[in-house]
Order: C-alpha cells, then sequence, then structure tokens
C-alpha cells in the first residue's frame, strides 16, 4: 500500500478522532455495574492475563480509541489496499451527463495524452506529449516531475512521449518504461528506474531497448501495456505509409509483443505467430493496423480492444481474445468494414466490432472497460471517446455490442485520452490541457 501523505494522514487522524470520540460518549451513556464509592478512590491497575493486560480506567478508554481507530482503517481500506481520502471538500460543479460529473483535477497542462498509475499506489502520473511527466497526489500536484525527458524527445506532429507504464512489480523493483521519439525521429522504448522516492524516476537510469526508423513525423501510435502473460505490447501506426501494415517484415502497423525481463535488449516470446517464419518479424503478435492510438487489455474477461483511427471514412473498434496471435485487422485492404479498392476481399481478416463514419468524428480515442467502484453499474462497460468531442460506451457481451449509451456530445473541447487511474476509476484528458476525473453527479450522492 502506499504511504500516506501529511495531508492525507491529518485527514485520516481527524476522522479517527471524531469516531473514537463518539464512540467513547456513547459508552459514557452506559450504566456501570457497580456503583462507586465516593470514598474508595482506586487507581488504575494492571494485571497480567494470559499474556495480555488488564486494562481499566483511563487506559480502557485509550484501548477503545485503538479499536475505533482498527475499525475505521478497515472500513476505508479498499479491496486492492488502496485509502481514497482524497474526496475534495466541495461539490463536483463540472460537465455532467448521466449519472457523471467531471470534475477537473488539473489545467494548463501540455498535451496531456495518457495518464496511469503504479500498481500498489494511489497516486498517478500525467503524460504530456512534449516530454514531461507530472504526478498528481490526491487533488494536487507535485512540484517535481516524475520524469522530465523534455530536451530529449522530438515533438512535432504525432510524435513526442507517447506511452508510460510501470512495470508490475514497480513496488518491489521501481522499473517503468516508457514510449518516445527521441531527436533523431526514432521511435522506440526505454526501461528506467526510480530513485529513494518512487514519485521521482532516475534519469541516468535509461535503457533503450528498441526503437523504430522514423518515415515521417505521422501515424506512431505507441501505447504500451503488459499482458496477462507478463510480456509488453507495443501499438505501432504505419508511419503514414499504407503498405507497411501488410508487411511482415517491419513492425510498423502492428501489435508488438516482447519479452524485457527476458535477454538484453529483449526477448521473443515462444509463442509470437511468427518466430519461425523467415520472411516475418518476430516481435508482431497482431497486424493490419492504421494508427493504433490507444489499446485496452481487460485481464477479467480476457479481452483485447484495440482502437484504430481511420483514414477518410471509419473509426473503428476491434475487439478480440487477447490470446489471438496472427490477427490481421484488415488495413489497408479495408477501412474498417469498407473496401479501399474495388473488389478487395476480406477472407482471412477480423471486421471491426464497431465502426462508425466520419459523419460522427473524426478520430475515434480508445478506451478503458471499467472496473472501478463508483459506478458499479458500468462494472465492464467499455468507455472511448473522439477527437471532435463525445464519450460514449457499451458492453460486450458474447460477441455483441450491447447497451451503447453517449454521454457528451461536443461540449469537452478536443479530447485525447481516457484513462483508468487508481482503483480502476475514468479519467478525461483534452487537448486544451484539462484533466479530469469522473464523479458521482453530486445530486446523485457525488463528492
Amino acid at each position: 500500500m502506499a504511504p500516506l501523505s501529511e495531508t492525507r494522514l491529518q485527514k485520516w487522524l481527524g476522522m479517527v478522532d471524531e469516531v473514537a470520540r463518539g464512540v467513547l460518549m456513547t459508552l459514557s451513556t452506559y450504566p456501570s455495574k457497580r456503583q462507586p464509592n465516593p470514598s474508595r478512590r482506586r487507581e488504575p491497575v494492571e494485571r497480567p492475563v494470559d499474556g495480555s493486560t488488564l486494562i481499566r480506567g483511563a487506559r480502557r478508554r485509550r484501548a477503545v480509541e485503538l479499536l475505533a481507530v482498527a475499525a475505521l482503517a478497515a472500513s476505508l481500506t479498499s479491496c486492492e489496499g488502496v485509502l481514497d481520502l482524497d474526496a475534495p471538500d466541495t461539490p463536483c460543479d463540472g460537465p455532467t451527463s448521466g449519472p457523471f460529473c467531471l470534475r477537473l483535477m488539473a489545467e494548463g497542462r501540455a498535451v496531456p495524452l495518457h495518464l496511469t498509475s503504479p500498481p500498489g499506489y494511489d497516486w498517478l502520473v500525467i503524460v504530456e506529449a512534449p516530454g514531461l511527466v507530472v504526478v498528481l497526489e490526491g487533488t494536487s500536484l507535485r512540484p517535481e516531475p516524475f520524469l522530465d525527458l523534455r530536451n530529449e524527445v522530438r515533438y512535432p506532429a504525432e510524435q513526442g512521449l507517447l506511452g508510460l507504464e510501470f512495470d508490475p512489480n514497480f513496488e518491489a523493483n521501481g522499473i517503468f518504461y516508457a514510449n518516445y521519439t527521441d531527436l533523431d525521429g526514432n521511435t522506440g522504448l526505454s526501461r528506467f528506474r526510480v530513485g529513494p522516492d518512487p514519485r521521482r524516476a532516475d534519469r541516468a537510469t535509461e535503457e533503450r531497448l528498441f526503437s523504430i526508423p522514423p518515415l515521417n513525423e505521422f501515424h506512431n501510435a505507441g501505447q504500451i501495456q503488459f499482458g496477462p502473460d507478463g510480456y509488453m505490447w507495443i501499438s505501432t501506426g504505419d508511419g503514414f505509409d499504407p503498405v507497411t501494415a501488410q508487411d511482415l517484415t517491419n513492425l510498423r502497423g502492428s501489435i508488438i509483443r516482447i519479452d524485457v525481463n527476458g535477454a538484453y535488449p529483449y526477448g521473443i516470446p515462444p509463442d509470437n505467430p511468427f518466430v519461425s517464419d523467415p520472411e516475418a518479424l518476430p516481435e508482431i503478435w497482431m497486424y493490419g493496423l492504421r494508427n493504433p492510438w490507444r489499446f485496452h487489455i481487460d485481464r477479467e474477461e480476457g479481452l483485447a480492444y484495440i482502437t484504430d483511427v481511420g483514414h477518410t471514412r471509419r473509426e473503428e473498434i476491434n475487439i478480440v481474445p487477447w490470446n489471438s496471435p496472427g490477427t490481421n485487422f484488415g488495413w489497408a485492404v479495408l477501412e474498417g468494414s469498407l473496401c479501399m479498392q474495388e473488389g478487395c476481399s476480406a477472407e482471412g481478416t477480423t471486421l471491426p466490432a464497431l465502426e462508425y463514419g466520419h459523419d460522427e468524428g473524426c478520430a475515434i480515442i480508445g478506451g478503458v472497460v471499467y472496473r472501478g467502484r463508483m459506478f458499479p453499474e458500468f462494472d465492464g462497460h467499455y468507455f472511448y471517446a473522439d477527437l471532435c468531442g463525445f464519450v460514449r460506451s457499451f458492453r460486450y457481451e458474447g460477441g455483441e455490442i450491447t447497451l451503447e449509451r453517449q454521454w457528451w456530445t461536443d461540449e469537452l473541447g478536443q479530447i485525447i485520452a481516457i484513462a483508468d487511474g487508481p482503483g480502476g476509476e475514468l479519467w478525461l484528458t483534452t487537448l486544451e490541457g484539462l484533466v479530469y476525473r469522473f464523479e458521482p453527479r453530486p445530486e446523485d450522492g457525488g463528492f
């Protein structure tokens, strides 16, 4: 469990004191079994009883306080061992839709394209495309950055710091990974370690594991995430060259799967589909993608949700079992389910589970499956957005899209991320530099 900050500790102790006082007040109203004799005053005594201590008088009151502390701690601890004591004191007054209210948690950020939190901790990091990573702890931004790569990152167009992922054993080993475009235009994966403070990276520990040479500044995707089997997934775009997505001799337009805990700089999982194919690169796990800006692996149901930004006609969400090696999603033979040229065939490809045209949006922004606790009625629903402003959700059951809902339309600005923070709760960021947290509407019992 993450250590409590001083502010959180004071809040926690205040709540403990309040509960303890209530318990003591209640006990003081109970009648004593024996009426006191005013002429005979006894001091509290202690006698050993089976290795413990018999406590009376003032010591008994202290024991009650300690019991109150233990009871409160148990009631505040979530199933993941995270204390959520940072509910703001004021009601959420941000944009609302349905049961949701968006609380503004940070503003003025420089292209906050990703949010993530380390396992075992209750703070999160905001990943900014120009190369800065800042820590949001409770309701406050720490003045010191988690990581500053602004002097090492090339950031025009769709390059920059594109993804960050904490090692599943981060609490023990302090390792995390970042996917970014270096000053030469190569986009690739680096491994880092934190220093004594887990909220501060040690910049000197960087190990560059691999990189992909640039074709141009566009379609680099960049999501990174550990799969259920411990291997690292990395999404790559087609580099604005549609031919690359069906070419298995390069890493573009693909989902790459590598073993970052294997041989240096990385190993190839033995069950990758093209390990034994001399005409394909062994890192490729899935392919046929244009610009898979974000993907999400839902471990509870074993599904991978891969959103692919469209060309001129279709935006798409592909949903497959995560263990589907060699899946071809069809680009650039197909855009969504539509042929890119007359007489094309979809044979051998996996079509999107959901797609929409540019009469509805302009660029799809995935997206996470909700597994938090604030909105139990939406457990298992996938939330995604579009750069042009809408937020939608659905449930994927039995191979079918169900319970489709649209929340906001275009009033939030240009949305660039929907992510899950500590406890699996939903967050949203915009190109205008705003960072929001989903909360229940105040009238629905929200903060």
